[in-house]
């Protein structure tokens, strides 16, 4: 899937899932954006392996748990912890949504360079990444819909 595709669908899972007050919006859009691109920071490098796979994301998550509660992130407690589960979203559907793929992805790598591919879709499918956009808007019209009525 497209850069494009992963973001917005990242952003619209968060916001739907986490259903955030109004005030956590900017944190939440900014985090699960990264957590729906940053997965693919390795494309030059092992793409899909290195960055697409469970054990790095349970320590980075780890990490971000410690470095939020850490008392010179002038951050609330509240906001950073929102602000994790929207970048985890976003990572998590990056995953599943690549393991979808005719590539998938190696998601216990380093201890296992086992590719899983869930179906046959090529990433530069138009209807698959054009599919995630539409989702992805859905569920933030979704949110947005809910927190006004």
């Amino acid at each position: 899937m497209n850069r494009l595709p992963h973001t917005l669908l990242a952003i619209g899972l968060s916001f739907y899932i986490l259903e955030p007050e109004i005030e956590l919006f900017p944190y939440i859009l900014i985090a699960s954006a990264l957590g729906g691109m940053i997965p693919d920071l390795d494309r030059r490098y092992r793409h899909r392996k290195l960055l697409h796979n469970i054990p790095v994301w349970i320590a980075v998550t780890t990490a971000l748990l410690i470095l939020t509660q850490q008392p010179y992130i002038y951050v609330e407690p509240q906001t950073a912890l929102a602000m994790v589960k929207g970048f985890m979203i976003g990572v998590s559907s990056h995953l599943f949504v690549d393991a979808l793929t005719i590539r998938g992805i190696a998601p216990l790598y380093p201890l296992s360079s086992k590719y899983v591919s869930l179906l046959k879709i090529r990433s530069s499918n138009q209807t698959f990444n054009m599919a995630g956009t539409i989702i992805g808007v859905a569920l933030f019209v979704s949110w947005i819909y809910r927190s006004v009525a």
